[in-house]
């Protein structure tokens, strides 16, 4: 068992925690917490480029004269076409296939598709759901 005497005290310091310092507190040794920092950091760097993608996506929809109405709202899109919720994926979201950035709108509830085959935007704030990486 260790000892969390120090724990308060770390996390309230301006210094940042040594691999050393954090295998003492947390009693694994400092490979293992080497690892587990790495992790880490490869989750969040690959968790915010997806978001950022759906983030493009949902912003070119909002700015981007062409997918927007006379009137400044964001239009209905086809799925496929000129003008449409590929060409948008395509255009503001880098490789992302176009299956999986609708699935992730779909359940992030910011896009829904309607009864005559268009996609249309929900929500203009991204918030992920029902993502393992949560």
């Amino acid at each position: 068992m260790f000892c969390r005497c120090r724990l308060p005290q770390l996390l309230v310091s301006a210094k940042k925690p040594t691999l050393s310092i954090v295998a003492i507190l947390t009693g694994l040794n400092r490979k293992e917490v080497k690892k587990l920092h790495e992790l880490d950091t490869d989750q969040s760097t690959f968790t915010n480029k997806r978001y950022n993608r759906s983030i493009r996506v949902i912003g070119g929809w909002i700015n981007d004269p062409a997918y927007l109405r006379a009137n400044r709202s964001p239009k209905d899109l086809d799925l496929e076409g000129d003008v449409s919720f590929a060409s948008l994926v395509r255009k503001y979201s880098g490789d992302m296939p176009v299956a999986a950035m609708q699935k992730a709108l779909i359940n992030s509830a910011n896009i829904a598709i309607t009864s005559n085959n268009k996609v249309r935007l929900l929500s203009h704030a991204y918030m992920a759901s029902d993502d393992p990486v949560e």
